[in-house]
């Protein structure tokens, strides 16, 4: 009997909550979904947990979160929508109200989970019930012109929920140990040095410092990367030419280099669009992928060091983060007709995560590359020479005694 009113109590807090109905107690240890709430092709799935032990980058690795004074539980929100799985560089504000009480504001932080880029902050709740009010502001990041229009508009979803909030606990959360291979680096972590062979048409045959892996299958090399072979189209639709790539099973990068692009960035209260700077003819892309989740991995920084073969030039390039057609990273830059060893520096997320990721992506990660840039004049040399083909075609088919242009014979 008692089994059967919990499994009840839980069917109706996904319809109650859903729906606006009164809330229902859920007296129940566990993490607690609050419902799902949707508007405007955009949605926002909310739960509360006990309040595990939690880490933000540090200077020489991960460094446990200070939570603040008072806090009892984690409340966390999945923000997915207009065909992202996840929609990062939002301001995320939440406004907790008990009922008959004063309204507590939290600011929502970036969350690095094992289910993928949340938003999450430390909340203090007493038994009773509450209002879930979360208020998210569109990313205000730098867009080309295919982004201007998407994640445009706010968004705001309410959940409400009764429980006795103590039972879900507090503290730390017991996580169960990542496994490991007798002691070697968990097959998750992606640490120190990502050597990628060089390759001027673009591929790219991963080396690295991880372990050999004896089950590794037909598509990966012996040191457990997998080699990419991605396309010349972006997916903002224009044609660009790949870098290179490298793919380890916790992380995938994709580096691409095409015309220099026109951005539009957020002045305040709209945005102005920005044209490449004299001089700057190249646009870099970076498509940084968490390849277990299969979604964009935000908030990482990334710069590029760009140093011509003969070793006579040097330039650095610090990547934006971007919304197009998807996330990503980019950035123009200048750049000579000419050979270039392209390395990719890629710090950790600066996102709060949970204490079953403390062994993935804790360091730096460096891909190199060969790039062969073949100047700005080679798209108009080949526009040119397909001009000059096309006239000296017609010139032979008007001696030939075909009909010219005006339907007129020789």
């Amino acid at each position: 009997m008692r089994l059967h009113w919990i499994l009840s109590a839980l069917i109706l807090a996904g319809s109650c909550i859903a729906c606006g109905n009164p809330p229902v107690v859920i007296p129940l240890p566990a993490n607690i979904d609050l419902g799902t709430q949707g508007a405007g092709g955009l949605e926002a799935q909310a739960s509360v947990s006990a309040l595990p032990q939690l880490f933000m980058p540090g200077l020489d690795g991960l460094v446990e979160f200070a939570v603040p004074s008072g806090a009892t539980h984690l409340f966390s929100l999945d923000y997915r929508g207009d065909g992202f799985t996840a929609i990062p560089y939002a301001t995320v504000e939440l406004q907790l109200t008990p009922s008959g009480g004063m309204t507590q504001e939290y600011h929502l932080l970036p969350f690095y989970s094992n289910q993928g880029s949340r938003y999450a902050s430390p909340i203090a709740l007493a038994s009773g019930s509450y209002a879930f009010q979360v208020h998210a502001s569109p990313p205000r990041i730098t867009r080309t012109s295919s982004g201007l229009d998407r994640l445009a508009q706010p968004f705001m979803a309410t959940m409400n929920a009764t429980g006795d909030w103590a039972v879900i606990g507090s503290g730390e959360v017991p996580e169960e140990e990542p496994e490991h291979d007798d002691g070697e680096d968990d097959a998750h972590s992606v640490h120190g040095v990502l050597a990628v062979e060089k390759n001027v048409n673009g591929k790219a045959a991963a080396q690295g410092e991880k372990h050999e892996d004896d089950g590794a299958d037909e598509h990966e090399t012996g040191d457990g990367y997998e080699e990419e072979e991605p396309t010349d189209e972006h997916e903002d639709g224009h044609l660009e030419d790949v870098v290179g790539s490298a793919a380890s099973e916790r992380l995938s990068i994709v580096l691409r280099a095409g015309a220099a692009e026109t951005l539009y960035r957020w002045s305040g209260s709209t945005y102005t669009e920005q044209a490449p700077a004299e001089g700057e003819n190249v646009f870099f892309t970076l498509e940084l992928e968490d390849a277990l989740l299969g979604e964009f991995l935000p908030y990482a920084n990334c710069h590029l060091e760009i140093e011509s073969a003969d070793g006579s030039t040097f330039s650095e390039l610090d990547l934006e983060p971007i919304l197009g057609e998807t996330f990503f990273y980019g950035g123009n830059t200048p750049l000579d007709e000419g050979e270039y060893e392209v390395s990719v520096i890629i710090d950790p997320p600066d996102s709060l995560r949970s204490v079953d990721l403390v062994d993935a992506f804790t360091m730096p990660v460096v891909a190199q590359f060969h790039h062969h840039h073949a100047g700005d004049d080679h798209e108009e040399d080949a526009d040119h020479e397909e001009r000059n083909g096309d006239e000296e075609k017609d010139e032979h088919e008007n001696e030939n005694g075909h009909d010219d242009e005006n339907g007129h014979a020789p």
